[in-house]
């Protein structure tokens, strides 16, 4: 279901002193398929906007198309509509009301699925309640107020998904959870997009949030959109944004800081990708460190062999090699055998004068 809106406006209690314009002729569309965020201050006309995709507010200007339902025609089927496009509000829990938690999810089928039987709507909610990671059999009697925060808020989203509608809005979803609630939340909504819930749309204050899981976003401000496009696009006008009182993504918090240093990272703000273009980054550095480290010390090793082997090496090593072969001339061997006989010499007549003394000490006794 596309979702067009031409110059859409709206004012809260018209004619009255209290008046005022929520909306200022919003110009948007939303493709089905999408994975959509909504961003904005408070006040800037966000919520008021996915309220009428789903005519919980009535259009009073401008145009708006959701799919086959001309939202500006009196004679639109606003009650099949509703079973089409399903809304969670910012605290879903404030929606329960029945005695157990199987009724409460049970209420939507009743009213929009009236040609179900009771066996079919129990199916229905067991399903419903299952998408939604909860045991079935564990809290189908229990009451919803019994239920832990984050259970309330899983029958409340079953309660509006079991009739399967193919647009999904939700206004802070992930409000007053923890990082694990959060993400187990968000795998949720991954998990049903894309199989009868074709369009999934999340009003939020979490820039991370958006840049994580939403493939486009748009950025309401005063009752009109003031940007629209990818989180990348979006959150690359950080300048634009702080003007609107709004903040980016940790991911870009920290390539706007690189920025200031001379280093630019092309990220689409996710962690993954910008982790990753950090770390390609720090690894080109470091190989081209060390390949011109490699270079230069190989450099020098060739110029030190090439200096070895010049030709005033060859001749200092030329001249050690004929002194090496003067040592071994005629005259040399002639003087080494001169000093050789000398020494036997001197060893003989030293040997005979030790014997005459021992034969005169003999004589003497």
């Amino acid at each position: 279901m596309r979702i067009v809106a031409q110059g859409l406006t709206y004012t809260y209690n018209p004619k009255s002193p209290f008046a005022s314009q929520a909306l200022k002729g919003v110009d948007l569309s939303i493709e089905e398929g999408e994975f959509f965020g909504i961003i904005g201050h408070t006040g800037s006309g966000k919520s008021t906007f996915v309220q009428h995709l789903n005519a919980l507010i009535r259009c009073t200007g401008g145009k708006l198309q959701v799919g086959e339902f001309d939202l500006t025609d009196k004679k639109c089927d606003f009650l099949r509509l509703r079973s089409k496009v399903g809304m969670v509000f910012q605290y879903p829990e404030y929606q329960l009301f029945a005695e157990t938690a199987e009724k409460d999810v049970e209420f939507g089928l009743k009213n929009f699925c009236k040609e179900m039987d009771e066996a079919q709507r129990a199916q229905a909610v067991r399903e419903a309640i299952e998408t939604v990671g909860l045991d079935y059999d564990a809290i189908r009697d229990r009451s919803p107020f019994e239920l832990s925060g984050g259970q309330k808020r899983r029958v409340a989203i079953a309660g509006v998904i079991v009739t399967k509608p193919e647009v999904l809005i939700l206004d802070e979803p992930a409000a007053g959870l923890d990082p694990l609630g959060k993400k187990e939340l968000m795998d949720l909504l991954h998990s049903i997009h894309g199989g009868w819930c074709k369009t999934v749309i999340i009003v939020s204050h979490d820039m991370d949030e958006i840049a994580e899981n939403c493939t486009r976003a748009a950025v309401f401000s005063e009752g009109r959109v003031v940007l629209c496009g990818t989180p990348a696009e979006i959150f690359s006008r950080d300048e634009k944004l702080f003007s609107l009182g709004l903040d980016v993504p940790t991911t870009a918090h920290c390539a706007l800081l690189l920025r200031k240093h001379g280093i630019r990272i092309d990220t689409d703000f996710t962690c993954d990708d910008f982790a990753q273009k950090v770390l390609s980054l720090w690894q080109a550095e470091r190989g081209e460190g060390q390949g011109s480290a490699a270079v230069k010390e190989n450099s020098a090793a060739a110029k030190d062999s090439e200096e070895d082997s010049s030709p005033v090496a060859v001749k200092e090593n030329s001249a050690a090699a004929k002194d090496s072969e003067g040592d071994s001339s005629p005259a040399a061997t002639q003087e080494n055998f001169d000093a050789a006989k000398d020494s036997e010499g001197d060893s003989s007549a030293a040997e005979t004068k030790s014997a005459d003394g021992q034969g005169g000490d003999g004589d003497a006794e």
